[in-house]
């Protein structure tokens, strides 16, 4: 086949979840088909990211994301009932490259990253056209907007409305609609079913890569946590995690200390470091060795949606992971055999401490999910998934 795909960031370095499954999906569709490949950059920074690119691509065509253009974008349309997410990416640069790869290829198919990028894609005819939303992201404002009494509280709280509206109506004019998890499409229709359109796609693991490497003695216990630092739901589970449970922990062992493991990290972050039990590793090329020093792995997310790829980056590495359950949605592992999941701090804390204590349970839940993401994460079940949707014939069941 002879697939389009259409992004707003480029999918290098897949340091990121949206950018990992992107990559991932074009690497590998690479292989047997022809990938041409439309992104926004941010920065001219980015640019160099192409030659990469081009590797799996037959063609690679950027717009240079200006942010003054973006910017203005917002403000002359904030009244109206897009959302600002789908105003700032609009580009005439960009459905000017759009409509000339178009013209001068026959695509079979369309691959379309996230509902911001839809407004490029919804009135094309004639080719089939798959929008993959990844997850809700009318139920991530939402729960944004619980946690964050900002300022810009009336901004989020509209631009909730906005796509929660918006969401419901784009996943109509496609032909196909991919989310990560089942409890995403519940979420965006309450859990009333109205569209038949909608497949379910998780990510994977590549779980030869993320595996134990060796044997930890854990003679400094280490509870860890991995993300990209500066988006807002990491952030607030870093300091929800070191402010109301870290505390908790550190009162009954004071000997351990919280790893903060990821890629562009905030000077409010770097701040925590002054206190001598938190260690920072920012922007490595390689978090496994990071993650192999760890006891424990946390996910304290209180805000987010979709598949949380750090946590099945950790459980394959064979860590005992703890969660919210904001964090183990969508994930389906049995909990207390392979996940354990807790929300208040104190409860929190104390399932942490457990695993810190008791090394026969922290084998065991290892064990469990390392077991688990092999029988249940691989991107080669993923990519054959979407490989058939972008096969099927449009009108097909």
């Amino acid at each position: 086949m002879k697939i389009l795909f259409l992004t707003s960031r480029l999918p290098f370095p897949p340091n990121r979840g949206d950018k990992l499954r992107v990559f991932n999906f074009l690497s590998r569709l690479s292989k047997n088909h022809s990938i041409t490949l439309l992104s926004f950059a941010e920065s001219k920074e980015q640019l160099p990211y192409i030659n990469e690119l081009k590797k799996y691509c037959t063609n690679v065509e950027v717009v240079l994301l200006k942010p003054w253009q973006s910017y203005l974008n917002c403000l002359l349309h904030i009244f109206s009932m897009n959302p600002l997410q789908v105003v700032y990416y609009r580009s005439k640069e960009m459905r000017k490259k759009l409509n000339t790869l178009l013209f001068n290829n026959k695509f079979d198919a369309i691959y379309v990253h996230l509902f911001r990028m839809a407004q490029y894609a919804e009135d094309i005819r004639g080719v089939k056209r798959v929008l993959d939303l990844c997850d809700a992201v009318s139920s991530h404002m939402k729960r944004t907007i619980r946690f964050n009494r900002s300022i810009l509280w009336p901004v989020y709280f509209t631009e909730w409305i906005k796509i929660d509206n918006y969401e419901k109506k784009i996943i109509k004019k496609f032909d196909e609609v991919i989310l990560i998890s089942e409890s995403d499409r519940n979420e965006i229709f309450n859990g009333k079913l109205k569209v038949n359109n909608i497949k379910i796609i998780p990510n994977g693991v590549d779980y030869e890569y993320f595996r134990p490497v060796s044997i930890n003695n854990h003679k400094i216990p280490r509870i860890a946590f991995l993300g990209y630092l500066s988006t807002f739901y990491n952030l607030d589970g870093i300091f929800y995690f070191y402010n109301q449970i870290f505390p908790i922990i550190k009162s009954y062992t004071l000997s351990v200390r919280f790893s903060i493991i990821g890629a562009s990290c905030p000077n409010k972050l770097r701040k925590l470091t002054e206190d001598k039990s938190v260690e920072l590793f920012s922007d490595i090329e390689d978090t496994r060795p990071f993650l192999n020093q760890a006891t424990v792995f946390v996910c304290p997310l209180r805000i987010g949606s979709g598949l949380q790829n750090k946590i099945l980056e950790a459980m394959a590495m064979g860590l005992p992971v703890v969660t919210t359950n904001i964090g183990y949605k969508g994930i389906n592992a049995e909990k207390n055999k392979e996940i354990i999941v807790a929300d208040e701090p104190k409860n929190f804390a104390s399932r942490v401490l457990e695993l810190l204590r008791n090394e026969d349970l922290r084998y065991k839940i290892s064990r469990n999910a390392r077991s688990f993401i092999e029988k249940n994460y691989n991107w080669q079940d993923s990519i054959a998934k979407l490989e058939d949707l972008l096969a099927k014939r449009r009108g097909d069941k």
